[in-house]
């Protein structure tokens, strides 16, 4: 009886639960003002990220301000030759099934021999699925686990190519990235708890940089909160029901 009355009183209130892990941030967020710093905690709406982790090595930074192909200010990275710059963006929770995380990347027109740009998806705080350019290659890569593959998304300098990645279950995902895709693709690490995204960029070089911004988590589409509470009640009722007949 006790744990068909939790289970009720659970389901009822499960709707708010899920929406909390929505939201969405971008660089000119107000928290940003001041300068873009680990710790920093900003959210345009919802609650569906944490802190910014931000860390450099050699000639290298980020900032808030102008990146090749984005509009406005965006978050930025650069970093000469031998340097490196990233940024890691917590998620509140981990991602749901079916729940989808978007941002739109540029970068401005040169990319050193040898040197990488791009972004990768967390499960359990270590990167699981990465997309980056490489210069002097023709196109973007990405590896789930296995080898580097080209993905067809051409070189694309000084232009908005917006990323989108669906969590479909298991080790199920979906994706695009500029004019690329792949639908309930099966990565061969675990994201069972997708939990952080990575952006970085090593050794661009002198002059340029590499951005990001419009992050935005999408609330998990299932179960729905009107389902969630018609469970409640019809426990409810159960319980009232046995209560009735002792």
């Amino acid at each position: 009886m006790k744990k068909l009355f939790a289970f009720a009183m659970a389901a009822m209130f499960a709707g708010a639960a899920f929406a909390t892990t929505a939201g969405t941030d971008s660089a000119d967020n107000v928290v940003y003002d001041d300068g873009w710093t680990t710790g920093d905690d900003g959210s345009d709406s919802g609650n569906a990220f944490g802190q910014w982790t931000l860390n450099t090595s050699g000639s290298a930074g980020s900032y808030i301000g102008g990146v090749g192909g984005l509009a406005g200010d965006s978050f930025g990275l650069w970093a000469d030759a031998g340097g490196s710059s990233s940024a890691l963006r917590a998620f509140e929770s981990a991602m749901a099934v079916g729940q989808t995380f978007s941002f739109v990347f540029g970068h401005t027109a040169n990319v050193a021999n040898g040197a990488t740009i791009g972004f990768s998806i967390y499960n359990n705080a270590a990167a699981a699925i990465s997309w980056q350019f490489t210069g002097g290659q023709s196109y973007w890569q990405m590896n789930d686990g296995g080898s580097w593959f080209d993905i067809g998304q051409g070189y694309a300098a000084n232009t908005e190519l917006a990323f989108t990645f669906t969590y479909e279950g298991g080790n199920d995902y979906s994706w695009s990235f500029g004019s690329a895709s792949g639908d309930n693709w099966t990565a061969n690490n675990a994201i069972g708890n997708v939990d952080n995204a990575a952006f970085f960029n090593n050794g661009q070089g002198s002059g340029e940089n590499a951005g990001f911004d419009s992050l935005a988590m999408s609330a998990a589409p299932v179960p729905e909160p009107a389902t969630m509470s018609l469970l409640g009640l019809g426990a409810m009722a159960m319980v009232l029901r046995r209560k009735i007949r002792k």
